[in-house]
């Protein structure tokens, strides 16, 4: 039976087409049908009252109880089964309708129902709030599960928070600047449980997943998938994500298996790279529970810190970078006494809170094997890192590598329970002087090798709090140094500053023959961020020395004093010869001040007041460099351009005294110094 060319007008909507039916043992139709407008607002039952609901799945459970019947779900395919009892042709149309008061354009459906199977050649919505969609494939199976073959859906959407609403719910807020999101999805087998390769992009980037989904009995995907995004900064701004990075990460592009659910994801072999950073190995994030948990082991290669950091800085450390989320106000109360006293800290230690709470808000377990991590101009290679994080309490197990080139080995405690306790020790050995430098002035200020041993504890809920309550011991070794240039800038200023002004000494009186390199030990204790010393020693070509003092950190202050033992050499044979031989063999010393531009004092009082001849130093001052450096230690002693001492004031004579006689040429020629002016111009800061 056919009916042909039907034109059909029902309230304010035209169909036109045509039917055909086969009335057969086995019942076919074909149907090729246009409407052109369809209001189905109009047609949709609408409710009243939203408690009527309430009442109804009340009414349910209460027949439930009591052996009635049930309202509950049974199997969700039993309705498809019809499917398999009849075959169709079907072709349809619908330009225009309404929906919720949303316009929908272009509705059309083509496909064929043959033996119990769907052949979907088309199934398409050309605009719904923006968006448009088509799905082809085929669904066979009606008797049970159906399962699907090659069945793709292609869709786009300008703005995806408007299907929310168009669906009566709020859109989540990362949706809100998003932009267009298109993608493709295909589904292979049972649909509960089909093989799913997906591509999607959205912000500028896009996502690949493919592998097996299953629905029941809660949605998991076991399969690989992939992210990649040109700019992960837009991507954090765009999806509203609170952290911010202080610098410009770049692209990411990572991919992994992955096998989870709602409750738990597990991700391996990871490979990609973060930005510039290479990324793999494997991580797990466990949702159930207390709070979340994340499991990590990492490999990557060089990895620079500084543009991960969230953006947020304090004016406490240059710079002292800390996570928005994390600067609470610490309550005073629970502050230890200790916190109380009142000291005088520098300026550069920041006080605004800092509030560690957000370590309480997950528990991690990570290694993390990296070929260089750089924190500024700190950098640690082939490092080797193992932490725990636990109930706030985040435990650094081993920090392990190489800090310019010498051996570390560190362990670290962060107790965010309630005021924040911090604990470490650290070792260093033969970190190289020059590398060391060369990272905190920006300049090579000396070569030479370092050792370090200390261990450290402190408390408080601010940058000031910690560096005044910093308590420990250690020890510290500086061996083969060798001074460069002007030693401020560093914390190694004050040693570096008194063995510059050895070099020189050295340099004058030995013609610049001898070794400059000197050792240094001592170990210390700290006490409320002073670090006192009792046992320094220095190992020099000029002598040896010892000295004792503190270092005040929180004041940023140092006060050290000592003396250095004059060796049998060029220096005491030529005070010895000038003298008659009662020159003392000690030159006390003191350095005090900043602790990065300290001021180095040599007390020269005990030395013999006698002249010093030092043949020959009209042309050591020739010497390149050499010259200027005499000069500006001793005015009149560094060749060319330097003053003469006949051009010097000179005080008159009293009355009926006879002058002396002038000076030979000889003795112009060669000036006399003493001591103490050879010291006091060599050492003054």
């Amino acid at each position: 039976m056919q009916v042909r060319d039907v034109d059909l007008q029902l309230d304010s909507s035209r169909a036109t087409g045509g039917v055909t039916i086969a009335a057969a043992e086995r019942l076919s139709f074909g149907a090729d049908v246009t409407v052109d407008q369809i209001n189905l607002d109009a047609y949709l039952p609408k409710s009243d009252t939203p408690a009527e609901g309430n009442d109804t799945a009340q009414a349910s459970a209460d027949a439930a109880q009591e052996g009635g019947p049930s309202n509950e779900p049974g199997d969700p395919f039993a309705a498809l089964a019809a499917l398999g009892s009849f075959d169709a042709n079907v072709k349809a149309r619908v330009k225009a309708a309404t929906y919720s008061g949303v316009p929908i354009k272009e509705l059309v459906i083509d496909a064929t129902i043959f033996d119990g199977a769907l052949d979907i050649r088309r199934a398409s919505v050309g605009d719904v709030a923006g968006a448009s969609a088509n799905v082809a494939g085929k669904l066979k199976g009606f008797g049970s599960v159906p399962s699907a073959e090659a069945l793709t859906a292609t869709f786009k959407a300008a703005d995806p928070s408007r299907l929310f609403e168009l669906a009566g719910t709020a859109p989540p807020p990362q949706l809100a600047n998003i932009g267009a999101v298109s993608g493709t999805v295909r589904l292979d087998g049972a649909i509960l449980g089909p093989n799913v390769d997906a591509a999607v992009k959205a912000a500028g980037g896009d996502i690949g997943a493919k592998g097996a989904v299953k629905l029941l009995p809660a949605p998991a995907f076991d399969g690989r998938a992939r992210i990649r995004q040109p700019d992960l900064n837009r991507l954090l701004r765009t999806l509203a994500i609170g952290y911010r990075p202080s610098g410009n990460i770049g692209a990411i592009d990572i991919q992994a298996n992955v096998v989870g659910d709602a409750s738990a994801v597990s991700l391996t072999d990871i490979e990609g790279n973060l930005g510039n950073v290479s990324v793999a190995g494997a991580a797990a994030v466990t949702l159930a529970g207390e709070r979340p948990k994340i499991a990590a082991d990492l490999v990557t290669g060089a990895l620079i810190v500084d543009p991960f950091l969230p953006a947020e800085q304090t004016a406490g450390l240059s710079p002292y970078v800390t996570p928005v989320a994390w600067r609470v106000p610490v309550q005073p109360e629970r502050v230890p006494s200790a916190l109380l006293r009142r000291v005088a800290v520098s300026q550069r230690w920041s006080r605004e809170p800092v509030d560690l709470s957000a370590l309480q808000a997950l528990d991690a377990t990570v290694k993390l094997r990296s070929d260089a991590v750089t924190y500024q101009a700190y950098t640690v290679e082939n490092a080797d890192i193992q932490a725990n994080l636990s109930g706030g309490v985040l435990t650094a197990e081993r920090v392990a590598g190489a800090l310019f080139g010498g051996p570390l080995i560190a362990a670290a405690r962060v107790d965010a329970t309630a005021v924040p306790r911090i604990s470490a020790n650290v070792k260093l050995d033969g970190a190289d002087v020059r590398r060391a430098t060369i990272a905190a002035t920006g300049e090579p200020m000396a070569s030479g090798r370092m050792a370090l041993n200390t261990e450290i504890t402190t408390v408080g809920g601010s940058v000031a709090d910690w560096v005044s309550s910093l308590n420990g011991t250690g020890s510290v070794a500086l061996t083969q140094v060798d001074v460069a240039a002007a030693a401020r800038g560093s914390a190694l200023a004050p040693l570096l500053g008194l063995f510059q002004g050895l070099g020189q000494l050295g340099s004058v009186l030995a013609g610049g023959t001898s070794s400059k390199r000197a050792d240094i030990t001592g170990s210390y204790q700290i006490t409320n961020g002073v670090a006192r010393s009792n046992d320094l020693r220095l190992a020099y070509y000029l002598g040896n020395g010892a000295a004792a003092g503190t270092v005040d950190l929180p004041a940023w202050q140092l006060d050290v004093a000592g003396e250095v033992k004059l060796a049998q050499n060029v220096l005491t044979g030529l005070l010895g010869r000038a003298t008659g031989g009662g020159v003392p063999d000690t030159v006390p010393f003191q350095i005090r001040g900043p602790l990065d531009a300290p001021n180095v004092n040599i007390d020269t009082k005990g030395l013999a007041s006698g002249g010093l001849p030092i043949p020959g130093l009209d042309k050591l001052g020739e010497k390149t460099g050499l010259g200027g450096v005499l000069n500006k230690l001793i005015p009149g002693t560094g060749g060319s351009g330097g003053t003469s001492p006949s051009s010097q004031p000179q005080t008159a004579p009293a009355p009926g005294t006879q002058l002396p006689p002038p000076p030979s040429t000889q003795q112009q020629q060669q000036k006399t110094l003493t001591p103490q002016d050879l010291l006091k111009g060599l050492f003054k800061r």
